[in-house]
């Protein structure tokens, strides 16, 4: 039978592979640089939009 997970017990067991993936994204877009300085928060939120 199967048994009841609370939301936040299954957010800490997967937030480490999901902080992995999305600086894994980030390097992928941006390169090992990040985000050029100076660049506004709606173009990133354009590129993640359009992901």
């Amino acid at each position: 039978m199967a048994t009841k997970t609370e939301p936040n017990e299954i957010l800490q067991s997967v937030a480490p592979q999901l902080d992995a993936m999305a600086n894994n994204l980030l390097q992928q877009v941006y390169g090992e640089e990040g985000l050029p300085w100076g660049t506004p928060f709606s173009e990133l939120e354009d590129v993640s939009i359009s992901i």
